[in-house]
């Protein structure tokens, strides 16, 4: 699936575009059959800018595809169970980290497992969650110690709104 929507993709300057007109074209038709209608939720998940893919891992796109399939099946099976570890790695860290509408209480949960991954961001990730509820000391407690630019430029945008 992956090697098909990355050659759909590749192959013309609107894929979703060809996919809703030309069904009889080879490359619509392999991705078709193995990928759905995942194109179009890559596209509303943020992951297709100008009508191409953001430079990606395939483990990613493969573990959002599996992740979204399996919960599309009616069988009483575990999506987890379906993806590797490194492919759940990849879908909490879009979770976490991805521009979409993934609740607090999600991303929250998520960020939960992947402090157990060793060189992980937790803190940095878990005080940008907080700073989005306005829990702005939870989010400077975090960022103690942190010094990357990342964490200084957060730092700076919490300051800003205590300022009145």
């Amino acid at each position: 699936m992956t090697d098909a929507i990355a050659k759909l993709v590749g192959a013309y300057k609107d894929p979703l575009a060809r996919i809703r007109t030309v069904h009889d074209d080879p490359l619509v038709k392999e991705y078709v059959d193995l990928g759905g209608l995942f194109l179009q939720h890559a596209a509303q998940a943020g992951l297709l800018k100008g009508n191409r893919l953001e430079t990606r891992d395939l483990a990613f796109i493969q573990a959002l595809f599996m992740r979204r399939w399996v919960e599309s099946v009616p069988a009483r099976a575990d999506a987890w169970s379906y993806l590797t570890p490194a492919e759940h790695r990849w879908y909490l860290r879009y979770l976490v980290e991805a521009r979409h509408s993934a609740s607090s209480e999600a991303r929250l949960r998520a960020l939960d497992q992947l402090r157990k991954v060793s060189g992980y961001p937790a803190n940095h990730n878990l005080a940008v969650v907080y700073a989005q509820q306005g829990q702005l000391e939870r989010a400077t407690h975090l960022l103690k110690g942190l010094r990357d630019p990342a964490a200084q430029k957060l730092r700076r945008e919490i300051e800003a709104k205590r300022k009145p």
